[in-house]
């Protein structure tokens, strides 16, 4: 069986040298991780070191923590966000101890550099987190290895970035509208809440991306900060979507609405978010489309890439309606059909 096949491949790795790497799986190791530490590891990389973000430490980072070995290198391709805690996380995994106990760095660089944000933070606060800041980005250098994708210019033909403004629908034009009479826009422009205004602006991008993102808000099928990734910890538009929430959270926020209360009568009449007839209202669906058509006409394949699995759940009827055969892969997607998926991709079963 499979399942002994692995066991029989640990015990080679671990009694002879007949195996000197072992690549496996983050879900493997925790099942073999004794098996591994028997083994003697000399040098431990690990892909994906995103994953090793968390502070509090998770059965994967206990698993990896005690494997005893003096060389470990993190290699990940997810920019580290701006959170220090996580930056924390995966240096002291790397270099145990290199910046203090977790206690002392938050003390020491955390939250003067948090403070030294603030907008009305007093002069003396700025001064000292951005030396904190300066110190932190020297202590880094000593262990951190940055690459961009300036070092691989050289080797791939010139990239072609084009930014087009597509004019919304006059369905859009009356949505967008009525949400700039809403209270809560009104509250985003009048108060400091910044939690108001990353909803209005969410709000927004999902009016822009589709009217039925805002039908399924008006009518209760979605919330109106609902549109998240399904929790792929890797998706940096997830991440946002979820601070939104949690400062809407911590601010007490309980609109409903989303600044969409009382829209439902914008919409035509037998508005029906499952048709893809529903498309000749958004502008951007539309352009993309005819893109996308004239894309497969020439014999090329596409990849179209969004944060959130609503607008993925539009661009999926925008294939649907032109007979385009497309692969769908997002936080949700099983692990073990994501490598299929790609390589059904790459050998040229579905254009999208």
């Amino acid at each position: 069986s499979k399942a002994n096949k692995q066991a029989e491949l640990m015990q080679t790795f671990v009694s002879s040298t007949v195996y000197p790497v072992l690549i496996i799986s983050y879900e493997m190791l925790r099942k073999y991780a004794k098996d591994v530490i028997r083994a003697g590891v000399g040098l431990l990389v690990c892909d994906e070191g995103h994953r090793l973000k968390n502070s509090l430490g998770n059965k994967t980072i206990n698993s990896l923590a005690a494997i005893p070995t003096k060389r470990r290198v993190i290699l990940t391709g997810t920019p580290i966000q701006n959170d220090l805690s996580e930056f924390f996380a995966m240096a002291n995994f790397v270099n145990p101890g290199v910046l203090g106990t977790s206690g002392s760095f938050k003390r020491v660089f955390e939250t003067p550099i948090a403070q030294s944000r603030d907008a009305a933070a007093p002069e003396h606060e700025k001064a000292l987190g951005e030396a904190r800041s300066q110190e932190l980005q020297r202590l880094a250098s000593s262990f951190v290895l940055r690459r961009t994708a300036d070092i691989l210019e050289k080797y791939l033909p010139p990239k072609k970035e084009y930014v087009v403004f597509c004019r919304l629908s006059p369905l859009q034009e009356q949505l967008y509208n009525y949400f700039l009479r809403s209270n809560a826009i009104r509250s985003a422009v009048t108060s400091a809440d910044a939690a108001a205004a990353l909803s209005c602006i969410l709000s927004l991008r999902k009016l822009t991306n589709s009217p039925s993102l805002i039908y399924q808000q008006c009518t209760g099928s979605v919330g109106p900060d609902s549109d998240d990734d399904g929790g792929d910890d890797k998706n940096p538009g997830a991440s946002a979507v979820r601070k939104i929430l949690d400062l809407r959270a911590s601010a007490g926020a309980s609109s409903k609405d989303g600044g969409f209360d009382g829209a439902l009568d914008l919409f035509p009449d037998g508005y029906d978010t499952t048709s893809s007839a529903v498309l000749e209202h958004c502008s951007k669906m539309t352009f993309l489309g005819e893109l996308m058509e004239r894309v497969r006409e020439g014999g090329d394949r596409i990849v179209v890439v969004s944060n959130f699995t609503q607008t993925l759940d539009e661009i999926e009827k925008v294939c649907r309606a032109r007979d385009l055969i497309f692969g769908r892969l997002d936080g949700q997607t099983k692990q073990e059909d994501r490598t299929r998926l790609v390589e059904q991709f790459n050998q040229g079963y579905s254009g999208a």
